[in-house]
This record gives C-alpha cells, sequence and structure tokens, in this order.
C-alpha cells in the first residue's frame, strides 16, 4: 500500500474540482493507495478557505488519513534548512516539515512545487505525473 501525502497546492486543485487531479486521485484510490495530509498541509488549506467553502474543504480534510511529525522529524527539517542555507538555498519552515512529515512515514508527497523540495530523501511525485 503506497501512501501520498498531498501537498497543500494539490489539495486546492481538488476542492476547485481540476477534472484531471480528480480523475488522477481516484485512479490512486482503486489502485488501493492511501491519500493523506498533514497538520502543515490542513492548516494552508483552512487558511485559505473562503467562507462558502467550508463544507467541501471540511469534508476533504476529513476523509484524508493524518501522518503526525515527531520530535524527530521537526529536528530533520531544521536540520535540511540549515544545510541548505549554508549552500545559499531558502526553504521554507512549512515545506520543511511537510517533507520530514513525509519521510517519517516513507510517504510519496505530491506536489506542483517540486522546487520547495529538493531533499534527496523526499520520494516526490509531480502532481501532473499522478
Amino acid at each position: 500500500m503506497t501512501v501520498y501525502l498531498l501537498d497543500s497546492c494539490v489539495l486546492i486543485d481538488l476542492l476547485r474540482g481540476r477534472v484531471d487531479r480528480v480523475d488522477r486521485v481516484r485512479r490512486i484510490l482503486d489502485a488501493g493507495g492511501v491519500l493523506a495530509g498533514c497538520a502543515i498541509t490542513l492548516g494552508e488549506v483552512r487558511a485559505g478557505m473562503r467562507p462558502n467553502e467550508e463544507e467541501a474543504t471540511l469534508g476533504l480534510l476529513e476523509s484524508l488519513r493524518y501522518l503526525p511529525l515527531s520530535a524527530q522529524g521537526a529536528l530533520l527539517a531544521g536540520k535540511w534548512r540549515a544545510a541548505f542555507r549554508s549552500q545559499g538555498v531558502t526553504l521554507a519552515l512549512a515545506d520543511a516539515l511537510v517533507a520530514a512529515t513525509a519521510v517519517e512515514h516513507a510517504a510519496t508527497l505530491v506536489t506542483d512545487n517540486m522546487e520547495h523540495y529538493p531533499q534527496a530523501e523526499v520520494l516526490r511525485l509531480a502532481a501532473s505525473d499522478l
């Protein structure tokens, strides 16, 4: 069983009803894949939710399996930020925490923002390749 951690950009596309995205996610489910979120993506999506979208948004978010982040995962995110900063690359804390969550759970991170996740340890899948 493959677990797919959906980045907030993918969740937003699902909420907006992007047919290609919805169809691809259905194929994941039909193949026995598990759709997941994490506290960071939940917060990002909720922050951008419009009042008339509450029911649909909360319904989608409640349908996901949630992957927790441990203290070790948070430390890994901080380690990545420091390492990349020393190379002149700035990683957003939220993205580093999402990536660490994916690594901790051996989940495939699905995103439209591949450049936000340069860590070699992160299993990434471009949302367009679903």
